[in-house]
């Protein structure tokens, strides 16, 4: 038996410790999109997370980050190998 995971998944998907590359983020809120934006969270971009809850804890590029989980469900990665 095989377990099939998703290649590209939301970013909240990820647990403590995982990293993943941003493919895309997809948002019906502008200011959200512009918010996340300017804090790194571009396509291209490498996040590893560092923490859970309450608060989702990221590490993108040299910035650590505390994000609500449900903010990050518009943000799409593409999770790395074993970490």
């Amino acid at each position: 038996e095989q377990n099939i995971q998703p290649v590209i998944m939301p970013l909240n998907r990820l647990k403590s410790g995982e990293t993943g590359r941003i493919v895309y983020v997809s948002t019906k809120h502008h200011s959200r999109l512009d918010r996340l934006t300017d804090l790194g969270i571009t396509p291209g971009e490498m996040v590893k997370v560092h923490q859970t809850y309450p608060a989702f804890v990221l590490k993108v590029g040299e910035t650590d980050l505390a994000i609500d989980p449900e903010v990050l469900d518009d943000v799409y990665v593409r999770k790395n190998g074993k970490s």
